[in-house]
């Protein structure tokens, strides 16, 4: 298939699965599930849900035939035709987005919500923007969480050449070391008070925010943007470093 037509589908909003299997069904005119499948070049197990998302966008019709489902493509014009009117409606309904916008407090805390490995990991790239993380982790569970070992000594490496420094608060009997990420100059490790259990890791940054990272159990993190609760759980980590035994 033309990458021209794909980078063209991709511009009116379909994703490059989304803009083959369209192509597909405009290229076969009448075409089944297995037809497009193997046409479009996706594996049959994942093709219903890019067949699905189109039906129900408009792009393409199903219809039943002998009980079985067909499948047609509405015209390129019709494509088009679809996308302005939902930028229509879109801007008819801008105002009322635009007053769900409060302009006088600058400060109001943002909230993020990840599931999944990948989006968990952006929770502590942050530190690559600070200065200083300060860390309450059980470590092999943060480090099963995000990827395993070789994401960690990737992300570190990166924390040491741009200079952040690290204080960990960890669990002595549940600690994972991955390579590099032993006590140094720029990290220093305490261990939590015997018998302390840490389900769930916190990561504090400088640059006013703190990351929650659950374990394979929950499999979801939240990285909050507030100043106060930044400050509020530096002062509750200090005080648990202070208890804490290097």
């Amino acid at each position: 298939m033309n990458n021209a037509h794909i980078s063209l589908l991709h511009d009116l909003g379909l994703t490059e699965k989304e803009s083959l299997v369209y192509l597909a069904v405009l290229e076969l005119g009448n075409a089944s599930v297995i037809d497009i499948a193997e046409r479009a070049g996706i594996k049959r197990t994942s093709i219903y849900n890019f067949v699905d998302h189109l039906v129900g966008l408009g792009i393409i019709r199903q219809s039943l035939k002998d009980g079985h489902k067909r499948y047609q493509a509405v015209s390129p014009t019709s494509l088009l035709e679809i996308q302005q009117k939902r930028l229509t409606a879109l801007e008819s309904r801008m105002a009322e987005l635009t007053a769900l916008t409060n302009l006088e407090v600058t400060e109001k805390p943002r909230i993020q919500y990840f599931e999944g490995t990948e989006q968990m990991q952006q929770i502590e790239k942050e530190s690559l923007e600070c200065k200083e993380e300060l860390a309450i982790w059980n470590r092999k569970r943060v480090i099963e969480q995000l990827g395993g070992p070789e994401y960690m000594e990737e992300l570190d490496r990166q924390r040491r050449a741009k200079g952040v420094k690290i204080r960990l608060i960890a669990v002595k009997d549940e600690d994972q070391v991955f390579q590099g990420g032993e006590s140094d100059e720029t990290r220093e490790i305490r261990y939590a008070p015997t018998g302390t259990t840490l389900p769930m890791a916190v990561s504090i940054y400088d640059t006013g925010k703190v990351g929650y990272i659950t374990s394979q159990a929950e499999k979801f993190g939240i990285l909050i943007e507030s100043r106060e609760l930044e400050q509020t759980m530096r002062v509750m980590f200090e005080s648990l470093w202070e208890k804490c035994k290097a």
